[in-house]
């Protein structure tokens, strides 16, 4: 079946074939990884990655086609790939547990490159379920993980300026909201002193003396 392939018309691609797969892949300059490479084995499914990164089993070029080169010619299916963008993936400054880094190492030139790195790549960031190939310049994948991660970043940072409760964990709160804690109860304890001065000042202001006989009397009332 793998060798009733018309695969002698394409341009470009590096053919390898073996007993039960043949392997395509395209190489972009400079990058040392195939920019796509797809892998048809014996009974014509068809698998793909671009860049190394392989695509999600629920990806449009799969369940388009149902993952065999029955249902579409290989030119076909290699025009429909070519006509998707690389995703873009999510901001350097996101890491997740959800993401990853996709490192595509680049070839050295000793001339142009910078040598006080001791290599080149590009890098992206993407969804753990990135796929990698999208009619947009980012995936919707990739698109709602940058916005859960932004709304979970959101949520810390109003967390951060609140501060903590009383009984609230040392080993479990951070520094900033024990700070703030600590500075709102200084807050309290100044208005109590305050208010207890004013009340002190108020009762020195408006006391009446009396002498001892009556203030005996008081005592011996309050005592029954």
């Amino acid at each position: 079946k793998i060798k009733s392939l018309q695969l002698s018309k394409l341009k470009h691609w590096l053919v390898t074939l073996k007993d039960d797969r043949v392997i395509l892949k395209k190489y972009q300059e400079y990058y040392l990884l195939p920019h796509y490479e797809i892998c048809i084995d014996d009974s014509l499914g068809f698998n793909i990655a671009v860049f190394n990164w392989q695509l999600p089993s629920d990806h449009p070029l799969y369940t388009r086609h149902r993952r065999s080169i029955r249902h579409i010619s290989v030119s076909s299916l290699i025009e429909e790939l070519e006509c998707l963008s690389l995703c873009n993936g999510l901001p350097s400054h996101i890491n997740t547990k959800d993401t990853l880094n996709h490192v595509i190492p680049k070839s050295f030139d000793h001339l142009t490159d910078d040598t006080s790195l001791p290599y080149n790549s590009t890098e992206y960031v993407r969804s753990v379920k990135c796929e990698v190939l999208s009619q947009s310049p980012t995936c919707n994948t990739c698109n709602c993980a940058e916005q859960y991660a932004m709304k979970v970043s959101n949520n810390n940072s109003r967390k951060m300026n609140t501060p903590a409760k009383p009984n609230a964990l040392v080993s479990k709160t951070s520094s900033a909201r024990l700070k703030l804690t600590l500075q709102g109860q200084r807050m309290k304890c100044q208005q109590l002193e305050d208010e207890l001065r004013k009340m002190r000042n108020d009762l020195a202001a408006n006391s009446v003396l009396i002498d001892k006989e009556i203030s005996d009397d008081f005592v011996s009332v309050l005592d029954q």
